[in-house]
């Protein structure tokens, strides 16, 4: 079985984050998140229950994940951003919840330096800024180690949408004739009496 899986390398992750908040703690060893700000979100956007990672990623961050999701056909469940200090190692975070079976787990790196690993079970691969990856913890919790210089990392958990959904758009009878209707030719109109 097959835990980690890499679907994407050297993505343009740094555009996707904001600064930190004070480049100075970078001299100085301190760890600074993202610098954060207020955004304005639609009010069906999946960003409103992220609001910290949404915050913590620029608008091309969260259109280029906003567009995974929907090229993958899924929904964004949950986006948490986690910052290592150096050399620090996280088990299972937190941000990741309950694993189901339903639910898939995908790790972008932001930032990364050498030394930067994930494991899972047996498997272990290096993280480089940039990496998309999928991970599979449903059977053994993932390790995510930072490198020498810290990382950050955006988990995002997504889930299929509804096969409710996917049924009605895949047999959506919209511009489909049904029995005892007729098709207008080209360039003419719909005779009465006929469905359209």
């Amino acid at each position: 079985m097959q835990y980690l899986e890499q679907i994407e390398r050297g993505l343009p992750s740094k555009d996707f984050v904001l600064p930190p908040a004070n480049p100075a703690h970078r001299r100085t060893g301190i760890t600074s998140s993202p610098a954060r700000r207020q955004i304005r979100l639609r009010p069906d956007s999946p960003w409103r229950d992220n609001l910290e990672a949404a915050q913590g990623l620029t608008w091309r961050g969260r259109n280029f994940i906003d567009a995974f999701v929907d090229v993958n056909h899924c929904e964004l469940v949950q986006a948490s951003m986690i910052e290592l200090a150096p050399g620090q190692c996280i088990a299972t975070p937190n941000s990741w919840g309950r694993v189901l079976p339903s639910i898939k787990h995908y790790h972008l790196v932001c930032r990364a330096s050498v030394g930067a690993s994930i494991q899972v079970g047996d498997e272990a691969a290096a993280l480089r800024t940039g990496d998309l990856w999928r991970v599979d913890g449903s059977i053994f919790p993932p390790s995510v180690c930072a490198g020498n210089e810290g990382g950050l990392y955006l988990v995002l958990a997504l889930a299929g949408r509804e096969a409710r959904q996917a049924h009605h758009e895949f047999f959506d009878t919209q511009g489909i004739n049904l029995p005892g209707s007729r098709s207008p030719t080209v360039g003419q109109s719909t005779p009465r009496g006929y469905v359209q």
